[in-house]
């Protein structure tokens, strides 16, 4: 279907941020469908995640790992195989000749027009040459660049590139694009100021240039090196531009596309009748991802929904294309219809039935599998002074992320996920054994319901926990959220019966009359 070039004419701005894996599997689709859609009512923003991540922990990290293997073998080196990130030098090295390989390959897969596929090979070879420039600069130098720095340099070039392969999609289709580097932003109000007035400038800044570039789809990418504008931890240079994008263009909405972002009731794979949540408050969203589930980072949730821009999770693979909007700290829940209009002149005493809302289900279910506990008993009641304080010693120094906790006087058990405990359990357990008898049960699973529900309907907590245990499920532990969730330790052999229980049990959709229809459970 023809796109006409210069569609970018509607009012409002939208901010669409792109995972990687939404480019290499829908690249075509949102060259010819996505984009178009939003760009006959708003104009758009486009920012790219990376399409090959090099970072530790990564698919790519296999092919930097063997590429490593088969260099230090030709070389005829001792040194042990593996990629260390202790070489910086060295992995820009490698990190330029996978990307050059990879993305060459992507380009040739998404782009057939033999004039852009080259120019798109040329702009691909620049950037995969100045990465080996500054290799051989910093080989070259005393000086060695730290693993973060490192790290940004590589994921900053990945995103870069990603967003040159999505930018030739776009000029195939007849869109009318342009590349606006952060860096040519931020040599604009200049490097070497260091008040807090910075990010406010390169905010401005990058607004006016989007601005400018119209009628034009502007594609912001770069890497944004100035320590007093703000970057997220958890993210690259791309979540950073997309925030500071959407604040400096007062944008009305910020839109997360992958390839599987949406927010169901539960997993799919667990649950056939799971169905897509259109809309979640920012605490909600919160939880979701405090849990584990990948829906969004805190810093977006703290920067853009309290400034009235909403967030909108969105599948590319989801042919509705409809989503899940993270409302904004001003925009109200809208009313249930069932609720009956509250009225003055009505008792008090009658208020409390009419006015309870319908919709009284919690948001979602979610899993995090591979979970153990420690459980640790003073050896002593009349002994157990300072007996909480000597184990919270023990594990701070061993570094354990405690996901749920229960205590007493003399006795105190812990949930922590397997994948976040990199230390010896035996050591630890040696170590927590000198101030009481230690056991540790293996093999759990944890269990959330997260809900703003859950705050509004103390109902809803009691009912969790009866669920699972009139189903025949043992619960080893439970742990109140902050208001919004509620979670749960069992066994990881009974997930998938917990889950299914839960959700035809509590996330069912009530009648006019508040009842739920009848349970294979009663």
């Amino acid at each position: 279907m023809p796109v006409p070039a210069n569609m970018n004419i509607g009012s409002g701005w939208i901010v669409q941020s792109f995972s990687g894996d939404s480019i290499r599997s829908s690249a075509l689709r949102i060259a010819t469908d996505i984009v178009p859609r939003y760009l006959r009512q708003h104009r758009i923003v486009i920012v790219c995640l990376a399409c090959v991540a090099t970072v530790p922990d990564s698919s790519s990290q296999l092919l930097l790992r063997a590429a490593s293997k088969v260099r230090r073998y030709r070389d005829g080196t001792s040194r042990s195989p593996g990629f260390s990130w202790e070489e910086p030098d060295s992995n820009l090295t490698l990190c330029a000749e996978l990307f050059r390989f990879e993305y060459s390959i992507l380009a040739r897969t998404l782009v057939h027009n033999p004039a852009l596929v080259e120019s798109l090979r040329v702009e691909i070879n620049t950037e995969c040459d100045w990465l080996r420039k500054l290799s051989a600069i910093s080989n070259s130098s005393e000086y060695t660049p730290p693993k973060s720095q490192v790290e940004d340099v590589i994921l900053g070039m990945s995103e870069k590139l990603s967003s040159h392969i999505l930018n030739h999609v776009l000029l195939e289709q007849g869109f009318q694009t342009e590349i606006i580097l952060a860096e040519d932003i931020e040599a604009l109000i200049g490097s070497d100021r260091e008040d807090g007035s910075v990010s406010e400038s390169f905010m401005s800044a990058l607004a006016s240039r989007i601005q400018a570039s119209h009628p034009k789809i502007p594609i912001v990418t770069g890497m944004v090196n100035h320590k007093n504008i703000p970057r997220p931890q958890e993210g690259g240079f791309s979540e950073s531009l997309s925030i500071l994008a959407a604040i400096g263009l007062g944008a009305i909405e910020l839109q997360l596309w992958n390839a599987s972002n949406d927010i169901l009731t539960a997993d799919l794979r667990r649950v056939s009748s799971a169905r897509l949540v259109r809309s979640i408050s920012r605490s909600e969203a919160a939880e979701l991802a405090l849990h584990g589930h990948p829906c969004t980072s805190s810093a977006i949730l703290d920067e853009v929904t309290s400034r009235d821009i909403s967030v909108k999770l969105c599948n590319t693979e989801d042919d509705n294309l409809k989503g899940t909007v993270i409302r904004t700290l001003f925009e109200p829940i809208k009313q249930n219809p069932f609720i009956p209009v509250r009225k003055a002149t009505q008792p008090l005493r009658l208020l409390a039935s009419k006015t309870q809302t319908i919709d009284r289900r919690p948001t979602a279910v979610i899993v995090r599998e591979s979970a153990f506990m420690i459980n640790v008993t003073a050896h002593a009641p009349n002994t157990s002074f300072g007996f909480l304080d000597n184990v919270f010693r023990v594990l701070q120094k061993h570094e354990v992320q405690l996901d749920m906790m229960s205590t007493t006087q003399a006795h105190i058990a812990v949930t922590v996920e397997d994948e976040k405990f990199q230390g010896d359990i035996g050591r630890l357990a040696d170590e927590l054994g000198q101030y009481g008898i230690v056991f540790v049960q293996y093999g759990l699973a944890l269990l959330t319901v997260v809900g703003d529900q859950l705050r509004n309907n103390p109902g809803i907590s009691g009912r969790v926990v009866s669920t699972l245990t009139q189903g025949g499920i043992r619960v080893n532990m439970v742990g109140p959220g902050t208001g919004t969730s509620l979670s749960c330790a069992i066994s990881s052999k009974e997930v998938t019966r917990a889950v299914r229980l839960l959700h035809h049990t509590l996330c069912r959709k009530l009648d006019k009359n508040g009842s739920a229809k009848k349970s294979f459970l009663q």
